[in-house]
C-alpha cells in the first residue's frame, strides 16, 4: 500500500471518530436544551461515559380562571454522569408524558364515618365460621354512622336473640370471643349501627355454627345437627311403672320422673317426695288387677291420674344407661 493511502484511511478514521464523538455530545446537549431546564454546558460528557436522565414531574395552573385553568406538566432532567463504556451513540430519552396516569381515581368510593352519615354496616364477619364449645371466634367489622353496638347471644337460653343487653363497640373493629362449653347448635352476634336519630338503625345478625361435642351412643340415633346429646353416656339405678294409658320413668341420677302418655306427648318433673311423706293416699282405691303408684310416682299421677289411667303393675328397679338430648329452641 503506498504512502499517499495510508494517509487518506488515516484521515478518514480521524474524521469518523470525530464525527461519533460531536454525535454523542450534541445528542446530550440536545436534550438538556429542549428541556429548557438545564445549561447546555451541564449535558456534555466526554466519550467513554453514559448519562442517565431522572425526570421529576411538577404542574403549575396557568391563568387566573380556575374553571377553565389548563394543566401545565413539565419535566426537570437531572444529569448524571456515571462512570463506564456506552455501546450507543446517543442516549434515547422519550419526552411525552400521560396524564392518564396522574387524573385517575384509585381511592374506594366509601362513605365516610360521620355522625351525619346514615348508618350502614359494610362488613360483619367471623373467624372461623364453624366453632365448638371452648373455642375463641374473631369477629371484624366495619360500619357508618354515630355509634355501634353489638348483642352476644351465647347460650340455649338466650334464643331467640333478643336486645336484652346492647355492648357499645367502635364504628370499626375486632373482638374475640370464647364460645362456652355448654354451647350447643349455634351462637350468635347482633351488629347495630345507629345515627343520630335512635329510630335510625341497621341491623346484621351473624349465626355460628356449633359443632356438637359428643356423639349418641346407640345405632339409628338423630342428627347432632338438630339433636346435640346433653353428655356422654350416663348410667344409673332408675324404676320403671307402666299405666293404662302411657308409663312412668324414675332416674336416680338426675332425681326426675319422666311421664311418657300414649297421645306421644311427655313431661318431666323433679321427685318432690321425702321419707318423711305418706308412699301413697289410702283415700284412692284402685280397681281390681289394677295399682295406685307410690312415692314419687303416686306424686305425679295424682296431677295426671284421669290421662294416664291406673297402673298396670307395681314399679321395678334397673339399670338404665341414658342420653338426654339438648333440643334446639
Amino acid at each position: 500500500m503506498s504512502t499517499k493511502s495510508s494517509l487518506y484511511i488515516v484521515l478518514l478514521i480521524l474524521l469518523v471518530a470525530c464525527k461519533t464523538s460531536d454525535i454523542e455530545s450534541r445528542s446530550v446537549k440536545d436534550l438538556g436544551e429542549r428541556s429548557g431546564q438545564i445549561p447546555s454546558t451541564a449535558a456534555r460528557v466526554t466519550p467513554g461515559q453514559s448519562a442517565e436522565f431522572r425526570p421529576e414531574l411538577t404542574s403549575t395552573v396557568a391563568g387566573s380562571d380556575a374553571e377553565a385553568a389548563p394543566i401545565t406538566l413539565t419535566r426537570t432532567p437531572i444529569l448524571e454522569r456515571t462512570s463506564g463504556t456506552s455501546s450507543a451513540a446517543s442516549v434515547p430519552v422519550d419526552n411525552t408524558l400521560s396524564t392518564e396516569a396522574l387524573v385517575s381515581n384509585d381511592v374506594d368510593d366509601q362513605p365516610a364515618s360521620s355522625p351525619d352519615a346514615a348508618p350502614q354496616i359494610i362488613s360483619f364477619t367471623a373467624s372461623p365460621d364453624r366453632v365448638s364449645p371452648g373455642d375463641t371466634v374473631k369477629l371484624s367489622w366495619q360500619a357508618v354512622g354515630s355509634k355501634a353496638e353489638m348483642v352476644e347471644c351465647l347460650h340455649l337460653d338466650d334464643h331467640p336473640c333478643l336486645p336484652k343487653e346492647y355492648l357499645p363497640v367502635p364504628l370499626e373493629g375486632t373482638r374475640s370471643v370464647i364460645i362456652p362449653e355448654d354451647a350447643r347448635y349455634n351462637v350468635q352476634f347482633v351488629l347495630v349501627a345507629k345515627g343520630n336519630n335512635e329510630n335510625d338503625r341497621v341491623d346484621k345478625v351473624m349465626l355460628i355454627p356449633v359443632t356438637c361435642p359428643t356423639t349418641w351412643f346407640f345405632e339409628g340415633a338423630p342428627d347432632p345437627e338438630t339433636s346435640c346429646p346433653e353428655q356422654e353416656v350416663v348410667t344409673s339405678q332408675a324404676a320403671w311403672q307402666t299405666f293404662e294409658h302411657g308409663t312412668m320413668m324414675w332416674i336416680a341420677s338426675t332425681e326426675r320422673i319422666h311421664t311418657f302418655f300414649d297421645n306421644s306427648t311427655s313431661g318431666i318433673r323433679t321427685d318432690q317426695w321425702a321419707p318423711s311423706m305418706p308412699e301413697s293416699d289410702p283415700s284412692i282405691v284402685p280397681p281390681d288387677g289394677l295399682y295406685q303408684p307410690i312415692r314419687g310416682f303416686g306424686l305425679v299421677w295424682r296431677e295426671f291420674k284421669d290421662v294416664l289411667g291406673w297402673a298396670t303393675a307395681p314399679e321395678f328397679a334397673f339399670e338404665v344407661v341414658y342420653q338426654c338430648s339438648v333440643y334446639l329452641p
